[in-house]
């Protein structure tokens, strides 16, 4: 499995590089090969593990030997990736200079000798070939890191033609240049974009999942291991709720899920403990200007990572209490965002005044957060927003928005009086958009 998809990703590298549209086609065919390794491996470890019910020192290696495994195949889906964009003709589209900046060459090479040590190195034991990996991930780590800032300028020379369509019945289709998305999960980190709505009231009204769901699409905007990381985790605990609602009792299954939610849980806890000590400041900032520095506000991160006890044991002393319940109790799937007036749940003490003005602050934060990430500006959309605040607020958002920081404005308000009042005060150029009757017209 490991010389298949080393030559698969040596094979993606001369695809893309040349685009050699028959070589990626090769390549596409053989990731079923990958796939049936992937199935044959786990299959093997887990039949072993029923069998023989190993010590801890043989299950830890049967264990590593199926997140080897899983890894290979996750490296084989980039090889196929990398082939069905020189397939579909994205490649011939990439500006030869572009990939000279970038130094995709250089990366591909180093990622492909990677692989080739870490086997030498697990085949041999070697743990001074195992440093020489290290450092080269490093490597790596610093191309990327140099790519985002060459991407972000390339983009903001060259745009991109962005298109969502909703037809009545139909499913959401979302186009770039042309092309329909293969995942959606590709379109994020694509356009900064911040949607200020009356919906945002779920962010404090309603359970956790809304406060983590916005951390996640902050969070995932820049950081596509920390996307590819919830995606994994979600998948390992529904295999783990599978495994409860269904009445397993052998432990050593639920060891394996249990390691990879432990696992990929530390790392998303440890992106967004550190997603909110840099995101609390920009909040705040944005709350006092907005009430005049007349209340304190907070936000508070809360996790069972938290706990003196590792994620891995609460897992496993929840076990009984979770098969009873059908559905996994502990883990980074239960974080919560305790939003505060001063010492105080805003849920319970704010009025609707200071909850929308919350709210409000919150997505200027993310507006900020996303425009020093990307240093593109982001999208703006105010969807009747104004309603229940306070004229001096009203007013703190008007300055707010028409200083140079903010780009591309949408405002949406049923009251025209209201909003040709607001559009004066921003004297800004703007177009306006009537919708009656299901018909659009603008002046």
């Amino acid at each position: 499995m490991w010389k298949l998809v080393l030559s698969q990703l040596e094979k993606s590298k001369q695809a893309f590089l040349n685009d050699d549209i028959d070589l990626a086609r090769e390549i596409a065919s053989r990731e079923k090969r990958v796939d049936a390794f992937e199935l044959k491996i786990d299959s093997d470890c887990e039949n072993y593990i029923a069998l023989y019910s190993p010590v801890a020192i043989d299950l830890r290696l049967v264990l590593s030997l199926i997140k080897i495994s899983n890894t290979l195949e996750r490296i084989g889906d980039f090889a196929e990736g990398i082939a069905r964009h020189v397939i579909e003709g994205d490649c011939t589209k990439v500006s030869p200079q572009l990939i000279d900046e970038l130094q995709l060459e250089r990366m591909f090479e180093t990622l492909i000798s990677m692989l080739s040590d870490s086997f030498v190195a697990l085949e041999s034991e070697n743990t001074k070939v195992s440093g020489k990996i290290l450092a080269k991930d490093a490597e790596v780590d610093l191309l990327y890191r140099d790519s985002l800032h060459i991407l972000t300028n390339y983009l903001q020379v060259n745009s991109s033609f962005i298109y969502c369509g909703l037809k009545r019945k139909q499913r959401k289709i979302f186009k770039r240049n042309k092309k329909e998305y293969d995942r959606l999960s590709e379109h994020i980190g694509v356009l900064p974009l911040v949607l200020i709505s009356p919906d945002d009231g779920k962010l404090i009204a309603d359970g956790s999942d809304e406060r983590r769901r916005f951390i996640d699409s902050i969070i995932s905007w820049h950081d596509k291991e920390y996307l590819y990381s919830l995606i994994r985790y979600n998948n390992a605990l529904l295999q783990r709720n599978s495994l409860l609602k269904n009445k397993i009792k052998d432990a050593s299954l639920f060891d394996i899920w249990e390691e990879q939610l432990t696992e990929l849980g530390s790392f998303i806890y440890l992106k967004r403990l550190a997603f909110i000590e840099e995101f609390v400041p920009i909040f705040d900032r944005f709350y006092q200007f907005l009430s005049q520095n007349n209340e304190s506000v907070g936000l508070r991160y809360i996790s069972h990572l938290q706990n003196n006890e590792s994620l891995q044991e609460q897992l496993r002393n929840s076990r009984e209490r979770d098969s009873i319940l059908g559905y996994t109790t502990k883990g980074i799937h239960k974080d919560d965002l305790e939003m505060l007036l001063g010492d105080y749940p805003i849920k319970r003490e704010g009025s609707q005044g200071q909850n929308k003005s919350y709210l409000i602050a919150l997505k200027f934060a993310q507006f900020d957060f996303l425009k020093r990430l990307s240093n593109l500006t982001p999208i703006l959309l105010l969807d009747d927003i104004f309603d229940k605040l306070d004229a001096n607020r009203v007013r703190q958002i008007i300055h707010l928005v028409s200083e140079d920081n903010f780009g591309q404005i949408f405002i949406t308000d049923t009251n025209r009086e209201h909003l040709d009042d607001i559009l004066h005060q921003i004297r800004q150029d703007a177009r306006i958009f009537t919708v009656e009757k299901g018909n659009i017209d603008y002046k």
